[in-house]
């Protein structure tokens, strides 16, 4: 995703968003918290099926997060199934276990964040 001011569009589904094995680019720059990110929005529809985030780091030395960098995120009522997003293996930084490398800090993809506390 890019509006090409950088990274922190948004792209907002209404309707059930079902994966079929696609990809989506997310530009984030990995620095804490409050990161600015692109962003897959779930409003009020169910997210499943199978789709992989390939995510570009640009430039991001990492940074220490408490709650992570939300790359999707639900709203009224949205839900994703367990399984409905992935790391893809060609994002900045991955390696085979599935997390990415990004200076001294390693993410990996949680779903609810990294402190649980959404479902989705």
């Amino acid at each position: 995703m890019t509006d090409g001011s950088g990274p922190s569009a948004a792209l907002t589904v209404k309707g059930d968003y079902v994966g079929n094995g696609g990809i989506i680019v997310v530009n984030t720059l990995l620095s804490g918290d409050a990161s600015p990110t692109d962003r897959l929005i779930i409003d009020g529809s169910n997210a499943s099926g199978h789709t992989s985030l390939l995510v570009k780091t640009g430039n991001s030395l990492g940074g220490l997060t408490n709650k992570g960098v939300a790359l999707v995120q639900t709203e009224n009522g949205g839900t994703t199934s367990a399984d409905a997003f992935q790391l893809d293996p060609n994002s900045d930084g991955y390696n085979s276990t599935g997390i990415l490398n990004v200076g001294a800090y390693n993410y990996s993809l949680k779903r609810g964040g990294d402190g649980g506390e959404a479902q989705d």
